[in-house]
């Protein structure tokens, strides 16, 4: 939120001077108004850049803890602008406390709180946004709170599990990169001196890794450079909408993850649709508000053309079918719901499916990985081995003929 730097009287007519938080300048002149004062001068303030990384960080827990809170106080129709202010006063975390406090300014100036909310979307995410902006549509803003914290608790679990899971295989390609920089940087150079000596051909996978030890060396720092550029024009590349939409279709496609992402990206939906259509949405806004929050826009894609199909006077099920993201179990069990007028209990069995097939996969992740790593470190110490002992049976054989 802007901050204002000020110049007042007091009611003796003593000068003022300080800062004071407002959505406009006009807001700001009328809260000191409010509070006594006479302004003389209002303007902006312009804030000095920080480097993001000392801020305090704003944690998956911090973020449930406030949105089970925020639920308990519209569930008690206590005041939402007394319910800001009780949190921000409350919570242990400085940049939570902060931007509650800009939260608050803009629904005291007339924002709903999803728009509120929509000012920080470094910290509420479109999910959040789009949830609460359904439950303040549908008059159900508790029971979204509630589900919400539900499904950002489930997820930062499932993050958690899966750093865990791929710990171990990342740990051994580190481990394996290392001990590869470490032998083309200091023992490669000593064994190239003696086979140059000696004066015989050297084989293709020795040249291979001399060449290699020789561009690490001398040109190390241009490496780290280029690394660091690929790494920033990547991800800047990814914030494009094209650069989005293959990284999203990528991460479908990739062995052992793509198949979990979904898994993932089911389970989202099955609940986001179930509680959505529980809040009493019509199921094209509803549709609207879960392809905006699936997480995947290549998925999000695929939900706009069924609600397109259902603007066409398709039922649900019929799209689903002929898609060839969401699986037939989806499918199945929604046309079933929509038979049977279960639909919502039905959802919530695919959302409780796909959290227990997700849960498993990520358990016998490493059990999966281990083959490819298996192959891996057996290519490179392949690898490494005829490049450092080909030379040695060759010079053998020369010091046996001389």
């Amino acid at each position: 939120m802007p901050t204002y730097k000020y110049r007042v009287r007091d009611s003796s007519g003593k000068i003022v001077t300080g800062t004071v938080e407002a959505v406009t300048e006009s807001a700001a002149i009328s809260n000191l108004d409010a509070s006594g004062y006479l302004p003389i001068s209002v303007s902006l303030l312009k804030e000095k850049k920080s480097l993001s990384f000392l801020k305090a960080r704003i944690k998956p827990r911090d973020l449930v803890i406030f949105t089970r809170q925020l639920a308990t106080i519209v569930r008690s129709s206590i005041p939402i602008l007394s319910g800001l202010t009780a949190l921000s006063a409350q919570t242990e975390n400085e940049e939570l406390r902060r931007i509650l406090s800009g939260v608050k300014a803009n629904v005291e100036a007339g924002l709903t709180l999803s728009s509120a909310f929509a000012k920080y979307p470094d910290v509420f995410p479109e999910l959040y946004i789009s949830t609460i902006r359904a439950g303040e549509t549908g008059g159900v803003l508790a029971k979204i709170l509630e589900k919400l914290a539900e499904l950002l608790e489930h997820e930062a679990e499932t993050a958690a599990n899966l750093k865990s899971a791929v710990r171990y295989p990342v740990s051994v390609i580190v481990a394996l990169v290392s001990a590869f920089l470490f032998l083309t940087a200091f023992i490669i150079p000593k064994f190239s001196s003696i086979y140059a000596s000696a004066g015989s051909a050297l084989p293709l996978p020795t040249r291979m890794l001399i060449l290699l030890s020789d561009i690490l060396r001398r040109y190390w720092y241009l490496l780290i450079i280029g690394i660091f550029f690929i790494i920033w024009s990547l991800r800047r590349y990814i914030k494009t909408k094209k650069g989005q939409w293959q990284w999203d279709g990528l991460k479908l496609k990739i062995p052992i993850f793509g198949p979990l992402f979904i898994k993932m990206a089911m389970s989202r939906f099955a609940q986001m649709l179930s509680t959505l259509d529980q809040s009493g949405l019509p199921i094209l806004r509803t549709l609207e508000v879960v392809s905006k929050t699936i997480g995947n826009v290549v998925i999000a894609k695929e939900l706009e053309m069924v609600r397109e199909s259902i603007e066409e006077g398709k039922s649900l099920a019929d799209p689903l079918l002929e898609s060839k993201l969401f699986p037939p179990l989806v499918s199945h069990m929604v046309a079933i719901g929509e038979r049977s007028g279960t639909m919502d209990a039905l959802l919530d069995d695919i959302q409780h499916y796909y959290d227990t097939e997700v849960n498993s996969t990520i358990k016998n992740l490493t059990t999966l990985i281990e083959p490819l790593l298996t192959v891996g470190l057996g290519i490179a110490v392949l690898f490494l081995a005829l490049a450092m002992f080909l030379p040695m049976w060759n010079l053998i054989s020369v010091f046996k003929g001389g």
